[in-house]
């Protein structure tokens, strides 16, 4: 059985597991307002899509509400921000 706590706590890690996945979309607003990606790597933003990717699987997996909606929009923001990366390269 779950802890008060636990349950609470779970609930509040969905603030920071969204909010930390939108410093992509940040980013990509950066680029497009530059209209310049030459400050940031395609290879090491292809490279945490594919972690954040793994992470949404194991939500998945594991029916976690909070790992699962964290990390589609991460995905999302992360996708934005390497089109965005390609536009303006």
């Amino acid at each position: 059985m779950e802890s008060p706590f636990a349950r609470w706590f779970g609930r509040f890690m969905f603030i920071p597991g969204v909010g930390g996945n939108f410093v992509p979309l940040i980013q990509a607003l950066e680029i497009v307002d530059k209209q310049s990606s030459g400050s940031v790597t395609l290879p090491g933003f292809s490279f945490a899509l594919f972690c954040i990717v793994c992470w949404l699987i194991y939500g998945l997996l594991r029916r976690d509400k909070v790992l699962i909606w964290a990390n589609i929009i991460g995905v999302i923001n992360l996708v934005t921000l390497i089109v965005c990366i390609v536009v303006y390269a």
